[in-house]
């Protein structure tokens, strides 16, 4: 999802949420912590 231009997050049929990976990466969310635990993973794996 980081090589999309746009993430649009809609929930319950409502559009809750709208922007580019490098916005919702800089905000607290469940995107946010995906990445960072993606992070840990590779950080671990390269240990």
């Amino acid at each position: 999802m980081q090589n999309f231009d746009r993430i649009v997050v809609i929930q319950h049929g409502r559009l809750v949420d709208d922007g580019s990976p490098q916005e919702f990466a800089r905000r607290p969310g469940i995107y946010r912590d995906v990445l960072q635990r993606q992070e840990r993973r590779l950080a671990a794996a390269h240990d």
